[in-house]
């Protein structure tokens, strides 16, 4: 069902009628001394022009290089599910503002996973005009908090992404055995 969605909502002052059918509930629109009004409501498909208004769509992650490696939305879900209360210091390790750590906070009060993974997306997002090296700057920021581990983990994320793509690149015989890619990385 990707059209638009119609209905009506009813109005009452004070507690809904609890001793009528539920059918004829929700058809009544008759007078009541509670019923005030009802209207007709209709909600517009999501991607309809005169729609809801979106949330920004963002272009998939397409973080790093063949250089330093790339990492991919999944690979910061897995990163994130394994950040916990220090995001905060994870946060400033990356560069982000106390303006928008306390934004993100605010946005994701009562959940600690989508808090940490806003806060590893809007850092992603940021990278993308920042140049090579994205996926090193993320493994830097996580041995500055303390968190040798997840540097360590993301290191070998992109060292085997990295491996896939030169893999691929001979594969399909657009990179010769030894070239530059396998040079850089020694």
């Amino acid at each position: 069902q990707k059209g638009a969605v119609r209905g009506q909502v009813s109005f009452y002052r004070g507690d809904i009628p609890s001793n009528l059918p539920e059918e004829v509930a929700r058809k009544r629109k008759g007078l009541d001394s509670q019923w005030l009004t009802t209207l007709p409501l209709r909600l517009p498909a999501p991607n309809s022009e005169n729609g809801f208004i979106r949330e920004e769509q963002y272009p998939p992650l397409n973080l790093g290089d063949p250089e330093s490696g790339y990492l991919t939305e999944s690979n910061l879900l897995s990163i994130s599910l394994q950040i916990g209360q220090d995001w905060r210091v994870i946060g400033l390790h990356l560069g982000l503002s106390y303006q928008d750590l306390e934004r993100i906070q605010y946005k994701n009060k009562d959940n600690l996973g989508a808090l940490v993974l806003d806060m590893l997306f809007l850092w992603a997002r940021g990278q993308r005009n920042a140049g090579p090296g994205a996926a090193s700057r993320l493994v830097a920021a996580m041995i500055e908090s303390g968190r040798r581990d997840l540097a360590d983990e993301i290191e070998d994320i992109v060292n085997l992404g990295r491996k896939k793509y030169s893999d691929s690149l001979k594969r399909v015989g657009l990179e010769a055995e030894g070239s530059s890619l396998e040079e850089v990385q020694q």
